[in-house]
């Protein structure tokens, strides 16, 4: 009898054993789980957990630009979200699940003329012209992260947005002093220099931040001046934003220009 209690004494400790690294394990599962930060998209007109939304929606975070190397511009970023393509080489407007983005003009015509996109582009929430969003390569040195909507949003963002919205937002400011900086030279006599800075204006109740990028380089093939340009060939960008966090009641509002 002594021996069956004996066995049975071990058998639970053994059990015992087994299961407390297993518990363990998953309380710790459950803690790094926990612990990872939501992503927040917000060109749903209402803030919601990408977890929540029912959009098919493709995020990239400012973590992400960092981790991608030469990625400079939003079609950079805009090259590697699935279901998308985006030709920048072209002056045409990405497509999105087989949806020209550019509408029924495209080139020369629609540059002079003017189109109705099928794609709606958006810097904080404003949108931007045909011309801005073709024409115009937008940086992404200040971007906190990118949204792209696959499919038709049109019932929150108009007649405009049949083909899905890529929609950028930029860092806001924050009440704590920080500031960073980077230049980069490269081929075809690459120049970029950049920066940013913030902090408060008012302690826990204003708070301001400004970000400045200025990049240039020279074209693939070589080009003469004349009259109007004395180097058409050299493609200057430069891009300043400033933004202001107002704190009331603990309910923040942001302006930026």
């Amino acid at each position: 009898m002594s021996l069956k209690i004996a066995a049975a004494l071990l058998a639970g400790t053994a059990s015992l054993a087994i299961l407390m690294p297993a518990a363990g394990h998953a309380a710790e599962n459950d803690q790094s789980a926990a612990s990872l930060e939501e992503i927040v998209v917000t060109a749903e007109k209402t803030n919601r957990t990408l977890r929540d939304t029912a959009t098919s929606v493709a995020v990239m975070t400012g973590e992400d630009v960092k981790e991608t190397p030469g990625a400079d511009s939003t079609y950079d970023l805009l090259g590697l979200i699935p279901n998308l393509v985006a030709n920048r080489s072209a002056n045409n407007a990405p497509a999105i699940r087989g949806i020209d983005g550019g509408g029924p003009a495209i080139g020369a015509n629609a540059f002079f003329a003017g189109t109705r996109p099928r794609i709606n582009f958006q810097v904080d929430g404003r949108t931007l012209t045909f011309n801005e969003a073709i024409y115009i390569d937008g940086g992404i040195w200040d971007m906190q992260q990118m949204e792209v909507y696959r499919g038709p949003q049109s019932t929150l963002q108009g007649r405009n947005a049949v083909g899905g919205v890529i929609a950028i937002k930029t860092a806001d400011p924050t009440f704590d002093w920080h500031g960073r900086a980077r230049a980069l030279m490269g081929g075809d006599d690459l120049r970029q220099i950049s920066g940013a800075v913030g902090g408060p204006i008012l302690p826990d109740a204003l708070a301001f931040r400004v970000a400045a990028d200025y990049r240039r380089e020279d074209a693939y093939v070589e080009t003469h001046p004349y009259e109007q340009l004395s180097d058409p060939g050299r493609y200057p960008r430069s891009i300043c934003a400033a933004s202001f966090s107002l704190s009331r009641s603990r309910h923040p509002m942001s302006a930026r220009s």
